[in-house]
């Protein structure tokens, strides 16, 4: 068998976009779908493996710009739609795809990559290591009460017209202050924001803006009630979509206003910050139940020296690292880092004695600050080669925040 790999032409989407679907077994609403994806489609990213005449896998990419430790702005390839048809699979197809795309990614000089795994065994072998990650929450609103007055300011609900006007001004601002946080395109924002429901957002919803004492926007957010009735009682359930704020008062008004809305018992969330303040606000902390801690955002680090080059640093150190590459055997090697607050620079050293030996997939684990070197360590996935090398690492990478991802792609 003969597989190529290349990018699509835009006349080719919708037999493109019909094997993305069957690969992931769902027929869906293909008119629909192909539609709302040819907006943010890159044909130029979107690479095929075909058999003969036929799709049978394939791989794509959007054009993001990260926020990274430190406050840097820098281009990332969102990697998305990948699958290969089951007729296909084990034949290295996902490996043709994958060698291809992050050799387009040199080429265009993008130093990362990052996904939404739908599995979580597949990417490892590839360099991607568990970037982010997130949580599920859910609280009985009986059980909601905080400690302590909220700050001066007010809420107000706009139309989803005038949120798709607000709110990515606001969020632009935010996202800029947040490791791991991507910006979003009007296209982007026309999906989330738009009347289709899908996994990127849209859908019916209320949407909700609070302003300071100054009367400046400083958060959002966006909910859906699902009404449900026991016993002739309603037992409602309000969904919070995204949640954000300038600062943890305005994210607790924000809770506040969803947790106080008639007849919901119980308020869900998906996707928030691993350190979300919101547990520290409560009377009974305890009713903050966690329901799920996941991996979010996976990433690639495809230039080792300048992804470490041109991310913040909270300390002043030197480091060698060993980085271990089994896909991509061109970046195996030893690179000397030396960083501060103020900047950094990061060569090739590979004659230099290392303080850390990791896989590049455990390198972007640590890369925004989502895992310590200590704790890779501990779990297997660090080898220490000097004396209190992974504190050391530690010191350098740490962020004062979790590193945080609010959009799928």
């Amino acid at each position: 068998m003969t597989v190529e790999i290349r990018t699509v032409a835009e006349d080719e989407a919708p037999a493109y976009f019909r094997t993305i679907s069957a690969g992931f077994g769902s027929a869906g609403s293909p008119d629909e779908d192909l539609a709302e994806w040819q907006t943010v489609a890159e044909y130029d990213q979107c690479l095929a493996a075909v058999d003969g005449d036929r799709f049978v896998g394939g791989a794509s990419a959007y054009s993001f710009e990260m926020t990274l430790p430190g406050g840097a702005l820098v281009p990332v390839a969102g990697v998305s739609n990948v699958a290969v048809l089951p007729t296909h699979r084990r034949q290295g197809v996902l490996t043709g795809l994958f060698t291809r795309q992050l050799d387009d990614l040199v080429e265009r000089g993008v130093a990362l990559a990052a996904l939404n795994a739908s599995e979580s065994r597949i990417y490892r072998r590839f360099g991607y290591g568990v970037g982010t990650s997130s949580m599920s929450v859910q609280i009985d609103t009986r059980h909601s009460e905080y400690l302590d007055d909220l700050p001066p300011g007010r809420l107000h609900l706009v139309s989803a017209q005038e949120a798709r006007s607000i709110f990515p001004v606001f969020y632009d601002r935010w996202r800029r202050g947040r490791a791991g946080s991507l910006a979003r395109s009007d296209a982007w924002w026309d999906i989330m924001l738009g009347p289709r429901e899908g996994w990127k957002g849209g859908g019916e919803a209320f949407h909700l803006v609070h302003e300071d004492a100054a009367g400046e926007i400083d958060g959002y957010a966006s909910y859906q009630p699902q009404s449900r009735t026991e016993h002739g009682n309603f037992q409602s359930v309000v969904r919070v979509r995204e949640l954000v704020g300038a600062d943890g008062g305005v994210e607790a008004a924000l809770w506040r206003f969803c947790f106080d809305v008639d007849l919901v018992r119980l308020a869900r969330a998906e996707m928030r910050p691993v350190d979300d303040p919101l547990r520290w606000r409560l009377v009974e902390p305890r009713q903050l139940a966690v329901t799920s801690l996941t991996d979010q955002l996976w990433l690639r680090i495809v230039d080792v020296a300048g992804a470490l080059s041109v991310r913040g640093y909270a300390a002043t150190g030197g480091l060698a690292l060993a980085v271990e590459d089994p896909f991509r055997s061109a970046v195996s090697g030893t690179y000397r880092l030396e960083a501060g607050p103020d900047g950094a620079t990061c060569t090739r050293a590979d004659g230099a004695t290392p303080d850390l030996r990791l896989d590049v997939a455990d390198l972007g684990a640590a890369y925004l600050g989502g895992a310590s070197f200590s704790l890779l360590r501990a779990g297997g996935r660090v080898e220490e080669c000097t004396p209190a090398a992974a504190a050391r690492a530690d010191a350098l990478f740490r962020t004062e925040r979790a590193p945080y991802c609010a959009t799928t792609f």
